[in-house]
């Protein structure tokens, strides 16, 4: 009943100055430029005698009227709280810094004393922040208790000059004998990240006053929360403490938890979405448990924590819940009417209303007034509690005064306002009239515009289809709904509708509007929903929406709009949702919608949209739905997209989109994509890898046959083919098996093969999914003309509309041509002019000849797969012009004429796998400048040569598939490209690491060697690529060995490695390797002794799901590294001096060897258990006869002849192996060049019967 009265009468009492000291202009959206537009609100500064406070919130200051106003302010020597948050709305960010020096001069000026400075919402950036650097030094801030910054951009340069500020704020003010006690620190949403949070906690600990710290949403890692948790320690009065949105992980959480034992006073602790993670999370349970005593809150939300460490978080809190408190203190009702406040309002409990209602007497109306005014005066529209509690009270209050005699009339209504100081009595007389009307008492109705309807208890006014050219004048002012569809207003005119400022649903619908001028909308600051649809708005100016600071909705769906000018929508702080559809927008520019701070779902479904700016979306931090269908993209925005990191649902349905590439959507929260409809015909299985939390993948409706297995998403339950020509064969075998063991729902139906036609995705059995020989297709071939002899003549097809070639069919909306499997011997011709796609795969073509596709030029894809093709003359495809992809796998090509693809400039994707192809076909490549992407799969390739394969023919190539060839060379310089990103060479016969043909490879960031013999991995085998590979794969490749250095080089860049189903029993230090996301070891025979501890530690200490199990030794095959025991009993770092090296002494089983292969001893090879890095350099000052550093062979003459000794052994046993075992050098080699150990004597014992080493410092020679 007294929400609206409580809402107009907080505005007038911060406008007249009613609460002690306080001058409002808050939310009235007022744009200030010069000094002409603040004269009003320089006279009242300068009128209102002891100014305590000024509030400017929710309009927009220029240099000039900052100027003026910071004059005003000169004299106001009382002034304490800088109420300034979000009043640059609009402004350059150049224009901030003087505005803020002009206004904090003022300030120094005047000799204020600051307690509150509230700067929020200005996104003024580091340099907002040299604005008030002065102030911040200066006396003014002595007695600064509440400094608000939140999200205002300032970064990790404007965190330091912060961190500096108050450093030398603290320091001078201690020198005066009154240091800094700053209480409430707020920096929510600011890029602080570590330098900046690590400067802010000096700050921090330094002053050791602190009650409330806020600072969620700023990119800080462990090495900042734990400076921040350092800083904490020293404010033992802090209550809240708010890091939400910021990634702790183990370390971070286990070093605040050290912080929070400091805190006996700690009441809420905020660490939602934090990546604390299970031993965080305990660790932060015992430090509750342990000191801390009056916690109310604590959220742990969202931060990867197990059921073990949930648990031990709710014992921890449940302890905390059941300790014995102290009996509260009486509410004194007399204390909050004396000096309230909403603390004091609040502690008056349930019963406010009713301790109120027996304190006041409403026979006095100077009273009832007064009590009336002091409850109405702690009012906050953003606060829930305080706001229920105070029109809970009033209502009570007013229900009481209604009750009595003096109530009769107007009299009483009167002389209460005329008590509370307002100026203006037209303000509240609606709002009284209802009231009156509540309680049965005659009122006079508010007028109705002619042609109007009007609703005098809904308070809302129709207009609908009168042909209005204006918005009527005499509309009610209390009216809160106003209908205006289907009027003629073509121009919305400044002030339109000032006569109705409680307007909450203004709809404006098919009015013919073409422009809205600046400030039409200025005086509906309570407008929630404005509907604008249907109308002829085609740009929208940077002030078209100004004064709106309370709307919700905003609708603009079907208008002409093809221009957002900077800043036309930054007076909407608090939109939810914005309708931008059936728009002609063709491009998004940076910083579009800027302001939208509390944007969920953005509709810009049916523009011509093409193009998106990187930064378009810039600043959207809340949006959760976006809406981008029917547009005109053609590339997935990547870039763009990758700004949105709370988006959920993103639609980019009905755009031509043909192919999705590696890590094209990168959008970590992203739970439902829709990608139907588009002309999607190859999709990368990273494609998806940067979105974790996708569970609905929509490609219905598009020209996919195949797709693998998509790495990336770990919760995906659906996945819809819809509408796809699906090839049920064995191709589509793995995607059904993984979304089998998945738990994916696969939905459509398969296309091809004929037997399969039809059938559900999600019912046809692996087994089904297989690859016909070619004796299979011919016989069925033979089988199917038997019957077609036999049978009776087919019924006639229905005569074709279009044009089209006989035993084809042709959709000329769909802009597609289809003559599959119809047995033709040459390429049918006369198809659609239009035609876009062409799918002639399946036919028997064997042979092209050249000017095959006449009148083909539109068309973008050729599908000519399985068509025995297996010669094509120069110049077949000549006339192609817009040719983008060509489909020629599984064919019987063995060679390709130069001039094959002569006369298709733009040709982009070339798929040649499954042919018979023995030289890599770079002539025929030369003349397709703009090739992408080339498929050689399955073809006979046994070279790559000469150098400059690549460079010379295709020089922009990014994508080379040549799995399951029979490559087992590559020149030097074959695969120089600069452009080459990913190279699948996996299934050839490969004997290395072809490290020489990387070096010319800058920018590759996949590479697959799965599949090859390469039994040996040696140093720096990749460090040519090591700056860029991000991908790496060395699957079931039978490798024995992967060097301590074989990854050198490669470091955060690398994401993904696999080293699957080989025979390593040992791996190099991945510690460096800190990017990884994917991890693939299983199926190794690794050696669990504590050799392997690095490893047993990294998988420790990573996020990652990583499945290792030993190989040995016997009685620990097939455990899991991370469960067995043995590594408790290893060193923590290096082993003793005398620690002896443990060694196999069994001789290897006997096994014929293989002529061609290496041999692979059984037993496992010597290794030491230590860690140092001394035995090489040890067995060089020996060779040498030096004395080795740091005393390991220097002083006494019994070391020197104990090296001398081992010399000569060592030198003894290579000379035989040398001349004797190649394998037993290599054995040799890992002995002393790979382990790392310190042994002060070593010998080598060599065995000629069974090729075995070991050595043993304790042994007697």
């Amino acid at each position: 009943m007294a929400t609206d009265i409580v809402a107009q009468l907080a505005d007038s009492l911060a406008k007249t100055g009613v609460e002690d000291g306080e001058l409002s202009y808050k939310g009235q959206g007022r744009k200030l430029d010069d000094a002409q537009s603040v004269e009003e609100i320089v006279k009242e500064i300068q009128d209102f005698e002891g100014l305590q406070a000024l509030r400017l919130e929710g309009n927009t200051v220029g240099v000039e009227a900052a100027k003026a106003i910071a004059k005003a302010l000169e004299t106001k020597s009382e002034f304490k709280r800088c109420y300034w948050s979000d009043m640059f709305t609009g402004r350059l960010r150049s224009e901030i810094p003087p505005s803020l020096n002009s206004l904090g001069d003022a300030l120094m000026l005047a000799g204020a004393r600051l307690t509150v400075l509230d700067l929020s919402d200005n996104a003024f950036g580091p340099d907002g922040v040299k604005g008030i650097e002065n102030l911040l030094k200066s006396t003014a801030c002595y007695t600064l208790q509440e400094l608000r910054l939140n999200n205002c951009g300032m970064g990790i340069g404007g965190g330091k000059i912060l961190a500096a500020s108050l450093i030398q704020c603290h320091k001078k003010s201690s020198a005066d004998g009154a240091p800094l006690s700053l209480k409430v620190f707020v920096a929510g949403r600011n890029r602080l990240e570590n330098d900046g949070a690590t400067a802010l906690a000096q700050a921090f600990q330094l002053m050791g006053s602190l009650e409330e710290v806020h600072m969620p949403q700023n990119g800080i890692n462990h090495p900042g929360v734990t400076a921040l948790a350092t800083a904490v320690q020293h404010n033992p009065q802090l209550r809240i403490l708010n890091l939400n949105d910021n990634t702790f992980t183990e370390r971070g959480a286990i070093a605040m938890a050290q912080g929070l034992k400091h805190l006996r006073s700690i009441q809420v602790i905020n660490f939602g979405d934090c990546l604390v993670r299970p031993e965080g999370a305990i660790a932060i349970a015992e430090s509750v448990s342990e000191g801390i005593p009056i916690l109310k809150e604590l959220n742990l939300s969202f931060c990867e924590i197990t059921e073990e460490a949930a648990l031990a978080v709710a014992h921890a809190v449940k302890d905390k819940l059941s300790t014995p408190v102290s009996a509260p203190r009486p509410p004194d009702v007399s204390s909050f009417l004396s000096f309230p406040s909403p603390d004091k309002l609040l502690k008056l409990g349930a019963r406010r209303a009713l301790l109120i209602e027996q304190q006041v007497d409403v026979t006095d109306a100077a009273k009832t007034a007064e009590a009336f005014l002091k409850i109405a005066s702690v009012y906050k529209d953003e606060n829930n509690d305080v706001k229920d509690a105070v029109l809970d009270s009033i209502d009570a209050l007013l229900k009481k005064a209604f009750s009595t005699p003096s109530f009769q009339g107007y009299s009483f209504v009167s002389s209460l306002l005329v008590l509370l100081g307002l100026l203006k009595m037209d303000i509240f007389s609606a709002a009284v009239l209802m009231l009156i009307s509540a309680q049965s008492l005659p009122a006079e109705a508010g007028k109705c515009p002619r042609l109007c309807s009007c609703d005098g208890a809904k308070l809302t006014v129709a207009c609908v289809g009168k042909n209005l050219t204006v918005v009527p004048p005499t509309i009610d002012e209390i009216t809160v709904k106003l209908d205006l569809r289907n009027n003629n207003l073509q121009v919305l005119a400044r002030g339109a509708f000032v006569p109705t400022p409680y307007l909450t649903h203004l709809n404006l619908q098919r009015c013919n509007i073409i422009k809205v001028k600046e400030g039409a909308f200025r005086s509906l600051n309570r407008l929630v929903s404005l509907n604008l649809a249907h109308n002829k708005i085609d740009i929208l100016y940077q002030e078209s929406f100004d004064g709106l600071s309370s709307l919700k909705e905003l609708h603009l769906d079907h208008n002409r709009v093809e221009e957002i000018q900077p800043g036309a929508f930054t007076q909407l702080g608090f939109l939810n949702m914005l309708a931008l559809t059936h728009n002609q927008l063709v491009y998004i520019p940076n910083m579009a919608f800027q302001g939208l701070q509390n944007i969920k779902w953005l509709r810009l479904s049916h523009n011509s949209l093409n193009n998106l700016a990187p930064e378009a979306f810039a600043g959207l931090f809340t949006l959760s739905r976006l809406s981008l269908d029917h547009n005109e993209l053609q590339f997935f925005p990547t870039q763009t997209m990758t700004r949105l990191s709370e988006v959920t649902r993103l639609d980019m349905s009905h755009n031509p989109m043909t192919y999705l590439g590696e890590e094209s959507v990168s959008m970590a929260k992203l739970t439902h994509l829709y990608l139907d409809h588009m002309s999607l015909q190859d999709l990368s299985d990273q494609a998806l890898s940067r979105a974790p939390l996708l569970k609905h993948l929509d490609l219905g409706h598009n020209q996919l046959r195949y797709l693998e297995p998509l790495s990336g998403p770990k919760e995906l339950d659906s996945l819809n083919l819809t509408g796809n020509p699906v090839y049920c064969n064995c191709y589509l075998r793995p995607l059904k098996e993984w979304a089998s063991v998945g738990g994916v729902k696969l939905l459509g139906a398969c296309a091809a093969p004929p037997h399969l036609s039809d059938e559900p995705l999600q019912a046809v059995a692996p087994l089904d999914l297989r690859c016909r020989s070619r004796l299979e297709v011919l016989t069925d071939e033979f089988e199917g003309d038997n019957e077609s002899t036999g049978s009776s003549a087919p019924t006639a097809e229905p005569k074709q509309n279009v044009k089209c070639p006989v035993n084809c069919d042709c959709d000329i909306d769909a802009q597609h041509a289809t003559c599959e499997g119809r047995g033709h011997t040459k390429v049918p011709r006369g198809f659609p002019a239009k035609t876009q796609l062409l799918d002639l795969r399946s036919n028997h073509f064997h042979y092209l000849p050249a000017s095959s596709f006449p009148g083909a030029g539109q068309v973008v894809s050729l599908h000519l797969e399985l068509c025995k093709i297996r010669e094509i003359e120069s110049g077949a495809f000549r006339g192609m012009r817009n040719l983008l992809y060509l489909y020629l796998s599984d064919n019987d090509l063995t060679s390709l004429d130069p001039g094959a693809f002569a006369g298709t400039p733009e040709l982009t994707y070339l798929h040649l796998e499954g042919n018979h192809l023995t030289q890599f076909p770079g002539p025929a490549l030369a003349v397709l400048p703009n090739l992408f992407v080339l498929h050689l799969e399955q073809n006979a390739i046994s070279k790559l040569e000469p150098a400059g394969l690549l460079s010379s023919v295709a020089p922009n190539l990014r994508e080379l598939y040549l799995t399951n060839n029979s490559i087992a060379a590559i020149s030097k310089g074959a695969l120089d490209s600069a452009f080459l990103g990913t190279l699948h060479l996996d299934a050839n016969e490969l004997k290395e690491v072809p490290t020489h043909a990387l070096s010319g490879v800058p920018n590759l960031e996949v590479l697959n060697l799965s599949h090859n013999s390469i039994r040996s991995v040696g140093p720096n085998a990749f460090k040519p690529a090591s700056q860029s590979l991000k991908r790496l794969y060395m699957d079931q490749m039978g490798m024995e060995k992967l060097s301590r250095n074989a990854l050198a080089g490669l470091g955060a860049g690398l994401r993904s490695l696999t080293v699957r189903g080989n025979q390593l029993e040992e791996l190099p230090e991945l510690n460096p390797l800190t990017g990884l996301e994917v991890v693939g070891l299983q199926d190794n025979p690794l050696l669990c002794d504590c050799a392997l501890l690095p490893l047993r530690r990294w998988m420790e200490n990573v996020s990652l799901q990583v499945i290792a199990t030993c190989g040995q030794p016997p009685e620990l095959r097939g455990q899991m590294v991370r469960d067995v025991p043995v590594f408790k009993s290893c060193p923590e770092s290096s082993s003793p001096p005398h620690q002896k090296v443990v060694v196999d002494p069994r001789p290897p089983k006997y096994r014929p060897q293989i002529t061609g292969s290496p041999v692979k001893p059984e037993h496992r090879k010597s290794r030491a258990t230590c860690t140092s890095h001394r035995t090489s350099s040890l067995m060089m000052a020996a060779a040498m006869d030096v004395d080795t550093p740091s005393g390991t062979n220097s002083g006494a003459s019994k070391k020197r002849f104990e090296v001398k000794k081992w010399n000569a052994v060592a030198l003894w046993a290579w000379d035989i192996v040398v001349d004797n075992c190649a394998i037993c050098r290599n054995h040799i080699m890992d002995l002393y060049m790979d382990t790392s150990c310190i042994i002060v004597k070593a010998f080598i014992c060599f065995d000629m019967r069974h090729h075995h080493f070991f050595s043993d410092p304790y042994h007697n020679f």
